[in-house]
């Protein structure tokens, strides 16, 4: 590709690159982990400042979220951190601003996996690996007849 040369007065106009979600490099971001379609830091803006509309910035929940479990953290001027448990879901069913917080730059939100999702996995994998010994058994109890 051949550079075109310029003359006086000509004008270049270079686009900006597109805002891939969760890429946000200032100092005012809020972190958005866990179950959501886009984790990643989103800037924090007027009119956009709380819990809900941070976790919609990053696609919304997954299919697998716990909306009634999300966690909060801030720090604190020494260094330390805050740990808030919100229920998300209660202020989606029940509007309780309680649950729906405006946030702080620097606050990292976590939508944590459904306890639900958590418990089917857990018990099918007790399951699954039950029927794996059962079957490793049998295959050498039979492989010993032989």
């Amino acid at each position: 590709m051949q550079v075109p040369a310029l003359d006086p007065g000509d004008t270049v106009e270079v686009p900006r690159r597109p805002q891939v979600p969760g890429t946000y490099e200032g100092h005012d971001g809020i972190y958005v982990l866990g179950e959501v379609q886009h984790p990643g830091v989103y800037r924090l803006e007027p009119g956009n400042a709380d819990l809900l509309g941070f976790i919609l910035q990053a696609g919304g929940p997954t299919d697998d979220a716990g909306l009634e479990n999300v966690l909060l953290l801030r720090s604190r001027p020494d260094g330390s951190l805050l740990r808030f448990e919100m229920d998300l879901a209660s202020y989606l069913e029940e509007a309780d601003d309680e649950h729906n917080p405006p946030l702080l730059a620097g606050d990292t939100v976590y939508v944590q996996q459904s306890r639900q999702i958590s418990r089917i996995l857990s018990s099918n994998i007790t399951i699954l690996t039950g029927m794996a010994t059962l079957i490793t058994s049998i295959v050498l109890l039979s492989t010993r007849s032989n």
